[in-house]
């Protein structure tokens, strides 16, 4: 008979980058929520104070690229429920984060 066990270690690092990723999908969910309007107005003209703030809110100079900022312009003309929009955002950042290494 044979057992096998499976052990993932996972550093403090790891766990503290992941807290940390909540929180700032949380305070993106927050803004988008509480700005919706002037940051929809943005997401469409391409630039502005809200989106600038939302770039700054990311903080990864990875993720202030067009691509994403046209694939958040997509979500925004798709989902009409502002906290569906909100949490698309929020999981939209959270997948280029990923993408680009973290």
């Amino acid at each position: 008979m044979f057992a096998f066990f499976f052990v993932c270690f996972s550093s403090a690092a790891d766990q503290q980058f992941e807290v940390g990723l909540e929180q700032t999908k949380r305070e993106i969910r927050q803004f988008v929520l509480l700005n919706y309007r002037p940051l929809s107005l943005d997401i469409v003209a391409g630039g502005g104070e809200y989106l600038s703030a939302l770039e700054g809110l990311m903080g990864s100079d990875c993720i202030q690229s067009v691509l994403f900022f046209s694939q958040l312009e997509r979500q925004l003309v798709s989902i009409s429920y502002i906290p569906d929009f909100a949490r698309a955002a929020a999981n939209l950042y959270s997948e280029e984060l990923e993408a680009c290494g973290g």
